[in-house]
């Protein structure tokens, strides 16, 4: 072998052996100007999402806005081109694009379809995003707010699911009103141990159109807000993993024995807890005018909305009472309204005029059971 040749390999056997590599020239990563800056909000299922601006266009950031939407976000980060994916709970996926482009040698933020990252968070155009989703959008021009909610219209409701539908109010063994209104802690908890037992799952108004997928689901309603429901039932539905709907008199709310706003903002955000309306006075609606109808039923939904964040869609008649007039007038504000005692509601009949079955603290366990399942 020549000498040079012979030199040349004793260099690379040296590189080898001393665990270095021939150097290769790095790739040149994006460098990102300016993210958007915040600008205000809104209100995605509960969460307030702060809104950003950059070029006059409003955008959310996507992380949290997956989060609000109960999906993960997976941002895939190239050189030039950036992808990212939104997953929802169900598996659905939707891709997003953007592009980096090059200005005096950065590079600036550009976009195929309208996202921009920032090299640390995506953002999409506020408007684009909300109406790629089936999200309601609610308005609240005194409060200067506008809340997303996503649930469900009853025509979105697959039909012929038997659906009971129980009605409690307190609970507790401190009966400072009406007695049978008050069912025991230990009763509910023996309740829930016998739904559990028997392969029931708890579904809220929300979860109705996966209703078929459930082989026994099961609705419990609690009317009036009462404070018992943080102290008492709170607990026991954290214990069991159950999911409940409580309706609100939005007028009593703060008041001695019912729920303030502060339970009710961390009841709701437990995820076992899904408020809705019950009017602002408990006034038996067939007799009011159609005026004070219209505000009982509005001024309900707004304060429902702005303490929770979330657009209430279902509503409870006081007393159960109502007639054509009240039930159109419900119908303009509301997707489902519940009455009182009655057979097993079986989705596709009448979803203003859903019965429910009154469960009392006189209610044995062999009664709630026959409930139930007849």
């Amino acid at each position: 072998m020549k000498k040079n040749n012979l030199i040349a390999v004793l260099g690379i056997a040296v590189l080898l052996l001393s665990g270095c590599s021939v150097s290769r020239p790095e790739v040149a990563q994006p460098v990102y100007d300016t993210a958007p800056a915040e600008s205000g909000g809104l209100y995605v299922n509960g969460k307030y999402l702060k809104s950003y601006t950059a070029e006059e266009t409003i955008y959310l950031r996507m992380d949290e806005f997956a989060e609000a939407m109960d999906s993960s976000l997976d941002v895939q980060p190239g050189i030039e081109e950036h992808e990212c994916f939104l997953t929802d709970s169900i598996g659905n996926t939707t891709a997003y694009t953007t592009k980096t482009v090059e200005e005096s040698g950065s590079s600036a933020l550009g976009a195929i379809g309208g996202g921009l990252y920032d090299g640390s968070y995506w953002y999409q155009p506020e408007e684009d995003l909300l109406s790629g989703f089936d999200l309601h959008r609610l308005e609240d021009e005194e409060a200067n707010c506008i809340y997303y909610t996503s649930y469900p219209e009853a025509e979105e409701i697959p039909e012929g699911v038997e659906l009971p539908v129980m009605m409690y109010h307190a609970v507790s063994d401190n009966c400072w009103g009406i007695e049978e209104l008050f069912v025991s802690p230990s009763s509910l908890r023996e309740q829930l141990e016998g739904l559990q037992r028997n392969g029931y799952t708890t579904l809220w108004f929300e979860d109705l159109p996966y209703a078929n997928r459930v082989e026994k689901p099961v609705v419990l309603t609690f009317d009036d807000g009462y404070e018992d429901n943080y102290t008492e039932l709170f607990p026991i539905i954290q214990e069991y993993n159950v999911k409940v709907t409580i309706f609100l008199i939005t007028g009593s709310i703060g008041t001695e024995n019912y729920l303030n706003e502060d339970q009710i903002r961390e009841m709701a955000a437990s995820g076992l807890v899904s408020f809705q309306s019950h009017t602002v006075s408990h006034s038996r609606l067939t007799g009011l005018s159609a005026g004070e109808l219209e505000e009982e039923l509005w001024n309900a939904k707004l304060e429902v909305a702005r303490i929770t964040g979330k657009e209430p869609f279902v509503f409870c008649y006081p007393y159960g009472s109502s007639n054509n007039a009240v039930v159109e007038a419900v119908g303009q504000y509301y997707e489902f309204g519940l009455l009182m005692s009655g057979d097993t509601y079986v989705t596709g009949e009448d979803p203003l005029r859903i019965n429910r079955k009154y469960v009392a603290r006189s209610t044995d366990i062999e009664s709630f059971g026959s409930m139930v399942s007849s």
